[in-house]
């Protein structure tokens, strides 16, 4: 169930800006962190609309990771998850990047693409599809 927000659609550009915004003063604020490596970590919880075919939803999910992939996202990995409290039966996709500005590039180049627009609106017809980004913790 999406709480409105985060992965619902309604994030909205001006809420993904001043996310933008604080976060560069949070990195620039932490030089000594920033200096060590980090990983940007995308993570897409899918769950299929009821009477959606197995089948549906594979195919779906190849056509992203592809264009993922196409598109510069690193590891692109689908996983399912057999064992989890509520997210059991989530279908999840993960794919990573080496920093923030290559987060961007791909982000970037993914919504430029009409293919993927094209696929954003087909996927959302059988499934909620939501998105977390993270960023690893050096040294911890």
């Amino acid at each position: 169930m999406s709480h409105g927000g985060y992965g619902s659609g309604t994030f909205g550009t001006s809420r993904a800006a001043a996310f933008a915004s604080w976060l560069a003063l949070w990195q620039d604020s932490h030089k000594a962190l920033r200096r060590r490596a980090t990983t940007i970590v995308s993570l897409i919880a899918i769950h299929p609309n009821p009477g959606v075919k197995w089948d549906e939803m594979q195919k779906q999910i190849k056509k992203g990771s592809d264009l993922a992939r196409k598109h510069g996202a690193e590891n692109v990995t689908v996983l399912a998850t057999t064992i989890g409290g509520s997210a059991t039966n989530t279908i999840v996709t993960l794919s990573t990047s080496d920093d923030w500005t290559k987060f961007g590039q791909v982000q970037q180049a993914l919504m430029d693409d009409p293919k993927v627009q094209e696929f954003l609106l087909e996927a959302g017809q059988i499934a909620t599809w939501e998105t977390y980004v993270s960023q690893t913790i050096p040294d911890i």
